[in-house]
């Protein structure tokens, strides 16, 4: 009679660790979810290279025209809806990556970059990268390397069609340190198999480089893409 007693409580606590083991279970597998929901709903860009402080910024929506600030060929004159540099990445024929380059008019941090940038075909998507001078030419390659030559680096997309405006822009955010009268390049990249035009400036013309097959193309002075550095 004891030894059955002793079997049926063995029994019972037997089967209370098993309840308990599968509430543990549902209540950590409900955590994982609720943790990649949240981590799903991030607006921020993850970093190429933490180890060399890459900042890259979400995408902003489209927006008036601004003005000035570190340089600007679009303020007051808007940009040519018609016409405007290749940014493709058709591979493997047609990858072509443009850089405009500029001299920042004063000294500060920046906080944005925006360009006259409309869509063609494929992803309507592009990224833009900030990279110093070397020599008259951009310091990073067409495809943004090596990684600490990226000053900074974001993600635009939900650009206007090509050839539907003038005025439209679309901006990343950029927070590097500019010196006044030092020289810079904006390079941009779109995702494979798609087509962007960087409009070019009504009112500027300065040293274009363009990034062909991965490799940098001089093409002297030429009219710039459409952009502000703010």
């Amino acid at each position: 009679m004891k030894n059955r007693r002793f079997r049926k409580t063995i029994m019972q606590v037997q089967q209370a660790i098993e309840n308990k083991a599968v509430i543990c279970g549902v209540l950590l597998f409900l955590a994982g979810l609720n943790a990649l929901a949240q981590d799903n709903s991030s607006q921020t860009i993850t970093l190429r290279d933490i180890s060399n402080a890459i900042y890259r910024g979400a995408t902003k929506p489209r927006k008036p025209l601004v003005c000035v600030g570190f340089y600007d060929n679009i303020c007051g004159v808007g940009y040519n809806g018609s016409t405007g540099w290749r940014v493709s990445d058709h591979t493997p024929a047609f990858e072509y990556s443009p850089a405009m380059q500029f001299t920042a008019l004063k000294s500060g941090v920046s906080t944005e970059i925006t360009l006259g940038l409309t869509y063609v075909n494929g992803a309507n998507a592009a990224e833009g990268i900030l990279t110093e001078d070397c020599g008259g030419a951009p310091c990073a390659t067409p495809d943004g390397q090596p990684a600490y030559r990226q000053l900074c680096a974001g993600e635009v997309s939900n650009m206007p069609k090509f050839q539907s405006t003038n005025t439209i822009t679309v901006s990343f955010t950029c927070r590097v340190q500019l010196e006044q009268g030092r020289k810079y390049w904006v390079i941009l990249q779109s995702p494979a198999n798609s087509g962007l035009a960087w409009n070019l400036s009504n009112s500027a013309t300065g040293p274009v480089y363009d990034g062909v097959l991965d490799s940098w193309v001089n093409l002297g002075s030429k009219n710039t893409g459409a952009m502000t550095i703010q």
